[in-house]
């Protein structure tokens, strides 16, 4: 948002209309020419996007954390997935990117997930581990702050991240409001320290 913030600063005349989709819905969008930029992200464990219709800008990679109540026995100690196979988890809804980096990594360390409660808003995820209603797989950068009684641990088996990208239609980056919009997060990416 302080991307969008800064972008508005510089550039008053510069529309942006934002719409919040996954990103199997805002690839076609930015295809057929509806969208002009798609922020959207992946996750290490699943097969990188690529599309020569796309031009790609990584803009940040993050490691996922396991969000356990501070209260759990294992919370503030480095996390083996395999270890978690008999809790409840809390993920992502059905067909999105989020629910399925948390199979896949399940499935992969040998379990399958005991899938309970699903949503696609970290902070509702957050809070309902705080409570006690399971175990999650949420990005560093979530924003999490207030939340009380929350360990955020360090996975060390699988190593999962989050790739952060913008997407644009192939060509067309050096159109003035897309480049600006790119520089502004490029400028963002920087400014949280990751690496993109």
């Amino acid at each position: 948002m302080a991307a969008l913030a800064r972008l508005r600063q510089r550039y008053p005349e510069l529309t942006v209309l934002v719409d919040d989709l996954e990103p199997h819905e805002a690839m076609p969008a930015l295809k057929s020419g509806q969208l002009d930029l798609a922020f959207a992200h992946e996750y290490n464990i699943q097969p990188p996007f690529a599309d020569p219709g796309i031009e790609r800008h990584d803009l940040l990679t993050e490691p996922m954390r396991l969000a356990l109540a501070a209260s759990h026995p294992r919370a503030g100690k480095p996390a083996r997935l395999a270890d978690f196979a008999d809790e409840h988890w809390i993920v992502g809804r059905e067909g999105t990117y989020c629910h399925d980096m948390v199979v896949r990594s399940c499935n992969a360390c040998g379990f399958e997930a005991r899938i309970e409660m699903q949503s696609n808003d970290f902070r509702v995820i957050a809070a309902a581990v705080v409570a006690g209603l399971g175990v999650a797989l949420v990005p560093t950068i979530a924003d999490l702050r207030g939340l009380e009684g929350l360990s955020l641990n360090e996975v060390v088996e699988p190593k999962l991240e989050r790739r952060v990208f913008a997407a644009v239609r192939a060509g067309s980056a050096e159109a003035p409001g897309i480049r600006a919009m790119l520089g502004a997060l490029g400028d963002d990416s920087k400014t949280r320290g990751t690496e993109g």
